[in-house]
């Protein structure tokens, strides 16, 4: 009923912070979720960031890959030569789901084996 949630990371390139992220939600667990700054309605989301040279570059790629994944919402932005998405789903699978179809066509390798399980 009562949630609190923390999540905080940094990215490093060569010893210089390059991104960095923070999230803190505290309340009701369906009030968070509803608020459209947070959730919007989603109980799952997650956080992509491509630091690579030409990343920005991929933006319209990346993009394309986010529409038509059924109960979520995703949105990708280039900023300081970096490309970011961010996902709302529905519930976990969803979510899992779309990061898969996403991650498995914009990664130049195979997702780990952990993702295919």
């Amino acid at each position: 009923r009562e949630a609190a949630f923390r999540d905080q990371w940094r990215l490093r390139i060569g010893g210089e912070l390059v991104w960095a992220d923070a999230l803190r939600l505290v309340g009701p667990v369906a009030d968070i979720a509803a608020r459209p700054a947070c959730f919007g309605g989603g109980i799952a989301a997650a956080a992509m960031v491509h630091a690579a040279p030409g990343a920005p570059a991929r933006l319209g790629e990346l993009r394309a890959l986010l529409a038509g994944h059924d109960g979520v919402e995703a949105a990708a932005s280039a900023l300081d030569g970096l490309l970011t998405a961010r996902f709302v789903a529905r519930d976990g699978r969803a979510l899992r789901r779309a990061l898969i179809a996403v991650l498995g066509r914009f990664r130049a390798g195979p997702l780990p084996r952990v993702w295919t399980l």
